[in-house]
């Protein structure tokens, strides 16, 4: 569950490790690349729950949801999207929606450490894979920031512990150290949200793009040692939109937003007894974890009229869409990974949410070429997967 949650989310960072408990290379693993958020109240600003919108996840838990729901409810367009397929440009299930416009969709194959920009039309225009240790080269693609004006492509290699900026083409610009921070979690063209080394006192450094740290968000907690932050970084929940940095801490209810200009409380999502407590963090990072009943991860993402929450609790995976306005659960749908979508034929097909790429009223999913066989004309099992483009109503 542990290597699920760092892997998913999508929240940003990706990298395909191994972990072995009771290993001090598990533990900083953990800190260099998961998102690092350490519990300290006195730290943040308190704020008054009356002030914010309140969702009470607890209770509702154990209450019958319906589960009638489908993306189709709240879609005014559906597009598919065919990625063009040959023996050079053959994709795993391993992809990254990083950038999207009105002309390219730009993609990354984890999996392979490839990159590749389409067109819209799903016809592959340009792709390269520079895995090494030397000068231009990544051992991983940890985060791929494109510029919206096609003027670069920033790569963050955890790897290699250094930022490799590419022109449109993929050619070597430069290249810099990743000094006091790690890969970002979160980047537009105005500001970045990465996360600090394990030695330094603040976790979130917001920076402009060349990296000149500007803020610091969310200071370490004195209480926790190594073990309960490992803890309380992978509780902290992940975010699947591209437009906004959204995130949920252990022990708290308050749902912060961080913006270039502050940290900011967007909701409260109250957890009650599913939430862990301070004592058993340590618990938490052992085998003993299977038997807990309390979160074990979460993604809060953001759309037009409504928050989708996934959550895992206890055995039980669950997604659920919540009304903004009536602060309300809509729908819950259990052990799917996701919501539901209903082809033009009547199947219905399960969007993983860690695989969105949300950006206002635009979701992005690649789906596996052979849940469309027979409902995308051209389409066969062996091709790449077809992006689904959802305008949202």
């Amino acid at each position: 569950e542990i290597h699920e949650r760092l892997v998913g989310s999508e929240m940003c960072i990706r990298d395909r490790y191994k972990i072995g408990f009771g290993k001090m290379a598990f533990l900083s693993f953990l800190i260099v690349v998961a998102l690092v958020v350490c519990h300290n109240p006195k730290q943040l600003p308190e704020e008054k729950s009356e002030e914010l919108p309140v969702f009470n996840l607890e209770a509702v838990a154990e209450e019958t949801v319906p589960s009638a729901f489908m993306w189709n409810d709240i879609t005014e367009k559906a597009t598919f999207i065919p990625l063009s397929s040959d023996e050079k440009t053959l994709l795993s299930g391993s992809l990254g929606i990083t950038f999207m416009d009105n002309e390219y969709i730009v993609i990354v194959d984890y999996k392979t450490g490839s990159f590749y920009r389409y067109g819209v039309d799903g016809k592959v225009q340009r792709s390269f894979k520079y895995e090494g240790n030397g000068p231009g080269e990544y051992v991983y693609i940890s985060y791929l920031y494109v510029d919206p004006g096609y003027a670069f492509m920033d790569i963050y290699d955890s790897g290699n512990r250094k930022r490799i900026r590419y022109d449109w083409e993929g050619n070597l610009l430069e290249e810099r150290e990743l000094v006091d921070i790690v890969v970002p979690v979160f980047a537009t063209e105005h500001y970045m949200v990465s996360c600090g080394m394990p030695e330094t006192e603040y976790q979130y450094f917001i920076a402009d793009l060349a990296m000149n740290v500007y803020r610091k968000d969310i200071r370490m907690g004195e209480g926790y040692d190594e073990i309960k932050r490992s803890a309380v970084q992978i509780l902290t929940s992940t975010c699947q939109n591209k437009d906004m940095f959204i995130f949920s801490r252990p022990m708290s209810d308050t749902v912060y937003r961080i913006t270039d200009k502050a940290l900011e409380p967007l909701f409260i999502l109250k957890k009650g007894k599913y939430d862990i407590k301070y004592e058993e963090l340590g618990r938490f990072m052992t085998r003993e974890m299977k038997t807990m009943k309390c979160l074990m991860w979460t993604r809060i993402s953001s759309l037009p009229e409504y928050y989708l929450i996934d959550y895992k609790q206890g055995e039980h995976q669950h997604s659920e869409i919540w009304s903004k306005k009536e602060q309300t659960i809509v729908a819950r749908v259990r052990e799917k990974n996701g919501l539901p979508f209903r082809l033009s034929s009547g199947k219905e097909i399960t969007l993983p949410t860690e695989r969105l790429c949300i950006k206002g009223k635009t979701v992005i999913v690649p789906v596996p070429a052979e849940e469309l066989e027979r409902d995308i004309n051209g389409v066969t099992a062996d091709d790449n997967p077809v992006l689904l483009v959802l305008e949202l109503r």
